[in-house]
């Protein structure tokens, strides 16, 4: 009977420790949800990035959408495709992984910025970041890369962004080059723009 006794502690203490993980682990994962649910676009209706990118099909097409620039005017995507590549960040100022890599990107954008073109989607849900908010951060941060503001969630729907940061990489001709999910230091960032370059 000790011997069984010895194995049912452990056991049940393994039972309890999975089931407290499987409970809490969601509400640490840093996530986002978007307000709306995604409608039947031509953006929505192509093949997602993230499965592009799990395909390696070097000629998807990337996923358009909409989004706001600083002074309050709707910018496609497609609007910067076609003449040189394009990488777009997902953020936002509530999340410390994307925090962590703006620097690099700002850094990056001021280097690159003539031959790249950076689009910094905030995902502006108006609770969490609003574009006042997140204007007033960058402002403060010294920040000189464009943001742009996803406040209709065209961007993350398009995507399918659940889970930031998340960085795209478009070639020049507007087919996807690479996904990367989770932040990155600048010599990570610096060596993707170099490939999307050929360099």
């Amino acid at each position: 009977m000790k011997k069984t006794m010895r194995w049912i502690v452990p056991a049940a203490a393994l039972v309890l420790v999975i089931a407290v993980a499987v409970i809490f682990y969601p509400r640490l994962a840093v996530r986002y949800t978007p307000a709306q649910q995604p409608q039947e676009t031509e953006a929505s209706a192509a093949p997602s990035a993230a499965a592009a990118a799990e395909t390696d099909t070097p000629d998807v097409l990337a996923a358009d959408f909409e989004v706001v620039n600083a002074e309050g005017s709707a910018v496609h995507l497609s609007d910067f495709t076609g003449e040189k590549p394009v990488v777009v960040n997902f953020w936002a100022t509530w999340c410390p992984p994307c925090r962590s890599e703006l620097p690099a990107f700002d850094t990056l954008n001021a280097e690159y910025g003539d031959r790249v073109t950076f689009m910094m989607v905030n995902l502006t849900d108006g609770e969490r970041d609003t574009a006042t908010g997140v204007k007033a951060f960058v402002a403060a941060e010294g920040y000189s890369f464009p943001v742009y503001y996803d406040t209709a969630a065209s961007a993350a729907n398009a995507y399918e962004i659940y889970s930031i940061p998340v960085t795209v990489f478009i070639r020049a001709d507007g087919t996807l080059a690479r996904q990367q999910i989770g932040a990155m230091q600048e010599s990570q960032l610096r060596a993707y723009l170099d490939d999307l370059l050929g360099e």
